[in-house]
């Protein structure tokens, strides 16, 4: 009566966050199985009179060095031979930014986890019209219609599979377009004005390169009290589309 042989490995399996070993029955008492990683120490756990076995709670893209120590009453036997496993799983789903432009809109994103294998490449889809965008971390939406509501999914896989659906929504916007009109008064003008989208105004007059009034406000009129002269006047439209700007001399 001798302590067991050496086991042979039948297959290895990585998961997430684990490994699954199994192996040929020697006829032995029990097994242990001593694991490590570059990054740990070694773990040794009696998982008993089995022939398979998973290790949980593993990092996800570490390689790992597993081996089999079968025993009996007289003691260990001989170790099986030293394998290794990466546990791997689909990557996290990304994070999305959305930058609105003039009828466009730039959508940037990137990763949390690739799943311990790398990202080949990402769906996007925008109010579910799909397109493999392939393996980028940014794409522009351009031809869009202001006002709309537009809502993009996308999602990242890797050689194990797709990531969950990380999602955003934004409305589209354009620049404002903006119609002026002045009303001359003995003590100065009414700028009146009109515009195409929601935006802030900023009210700018100078005479001969000095600023004399310079305003920011959400009203569309604004009446700039003067004496008689030549000024130039500067309205700016701002939203999250850009900047129109309006000039005249007066």
């Amino acid at each position: 009566y001798l302590p067991p042989p050496k086991p042979q490995i039948a297959s290895v399996a990585s998961g997430n966050e684990t490994i699954t070993l199994k192996w040929y029955d020697i006829n032995a008492s029990g097994y242990y199985i001593t694991y490590w990683s570059n990054f740990s120490q070694k773990v040794t756990i009696n998982v008993g009179n089995v022939t398979s076995y998973t290790i949980k709670h593993l990092k996800d893209g570490i390689t790992y060095y597993i081996q089999i120590i079968p025993y009996n009453s007289l003691g260990n036997g001989i170790p099986s031979d030293i394998v290794s496993a990466t546990p791997s799983s689909v990557p996290n789903p990304p994070i999305i930014k959305v930058k609105i432009g003039n009828l466009n809109a730039t959508l940037t994103w990137y990763d949390t986890f690739n799943g311990g294998y790398p990202i080949e490449g990402y769906y996007l889809y925008i109010n579910g019209k799909g397109l493999n965008v392939g393996n980028v971390t940014s794409y522009v939406l351009t031809n869009l219609t202001a006002g709309e509501l537009y809502t993009i999914e996308l999602i990242a896989y890797n050689k194990i599979g797709n990531s969950s659906i990380a999602t955003v929504s934004f409305i589209a916007a354009s620049k404002a377009n903006l119609t002026v009109t002045v009303y001359k008064k003995i003590n100065g003008f009414l700028v009146s004005w009109n515009s195409t989208s929601k935006a802030k105004y900023i009210l700018t007059v100078s005479k001969e390169n000095v600023v004399l009034l310079n305003v920011s406000t959400t009203n569309t009129s604004y009446f700039v009290k003067v004496p008689f002269g030549v000024y130039n006047v500067s309205l700016e439209a701002i939203n999250t589309a850009g900047i129109t700007e309006y000039t005249f001399t007066l």
